[in-house]
C-alpha cells in the first residue's frame, strides 16, 4: 500500500495518493515492499528509464508509467 506521495513528484503528477494499492510492476505481481524494491533494482540494471505499475483504488485498477530515479 502506498503510504506517502511527495508533492511535485512523478507519482503525484500521475494522481497516485496514500491508500492506493500497488499490485504489480509491469506484468509481475508485487508481494511486498522488499519484492518491489528488488523489481525496481532489476529494472534499473536492465536499463529501463520507466516502469509500468498497476495500482488499485476503491476496486478500480489502472496502469501508470513512472520514471525511475537515476540517483
Amino acid at each position: 500500500m502506498i503510504t506517502e506521495v511527495p508533492q511535485n513528484s512523478p507519482a503525484a503528477a500521475q494522481g497516485l495518493r496514500p491508500g492506493d494499492l500497488l499490485v504489480a510492476l509491469g506484468h509481475e505481481p508485487v508481494g511486498g515492499l522488499e519484492d518491489l524494491q528488488q523489481k525496481i533494482t532489476a529494472a534499473k540494471k536492465n536499463g529501463h528509464k520507466n516502469v509500468l505499475v498497476r495500482v488499485e483504488r476503491e476496486g478500480n485498477t489502472r496502469f501508470v508509467a513512472l520514471p525511475l530515479e537515476t540517483a
